[in-house]
C-alpha cells in the first residue's frame, strides 16, 4: 500500500475504512485505472467502478434518473484516454485530489448518517 505523502490524503490502506463493497468498488477502480494505463485514481476510474456494482445504492440511484449505465460507461471511457500502461502495481496508484475529495465526502456523508464506514446500507 501506499503511505500517505501528506496530511490527509487517502491511499488504497483506507479501504479498511470502508464495507466490503465500497472496498470492492475501490479495488475496481483501481483495476480501471490499470486497464486504460493510468498511473492514479481519479473520480473518472471511481465512476467506473460504481457502474460495475450492480445491485448497489449508485445502480438504484442511476436506475431512478434513467440513466443507461452501459452508456454512460462508455461516455467515461471515450472521455478518459487510455494510454500505455505505467507498470503500477494496483495497490500503489495515488489517488488524484478530486478521487480524495470525493472519498472525503463519502465518510463525511457516512458519519452525518450515523453509518460507522461508507458504503453501509440499513436493511429495508
Amino acid at each position: 500500500y501506499v503511505q500517505p505523502q501528506r496530511e490527509g490524503e487517502v491511499t488504497m490502506a483506507d479501504d479498511r475504512q470502508m464495507s466490503p463493497r465500497a472496498s470492492q468498488v475501490l479495488a475496481d477502480a483501481s483495476g480501471e485505472a490499470a486497464r486504460l494505463g493510468h498511473p492514479y485514481i481519479s473520480t473518472e476510474h471511481l465512476l467506473l467502478g460504481l457502474l460495475r456494482v450492480s445491485d448497489g445504492v449508485a445502480c438504484a440511484v442511476l436506475s431512478a434518473l434513467t440513466v443507461d449505465r452501459a452508456a454512460l460507461r462508455d461516455t467515461v471511457e471515450r472521455v478518459v484516454t487510455a494510454s500505455t500502461p505505467a507498470g503500477h502495481p494496483e495497490d500503489t496508484r495515488p489517488y488524484t485530489s478530486r478521487a480524495q475529495r470525493a472519498l472525503a465526502l463519502a465518510r463525511e456523508s457516512a458519519t452525518e448518517l450515523q453509518h460507522s464506514y461508507p458504503g453501509y446500507r440499513a436493511p429495508a
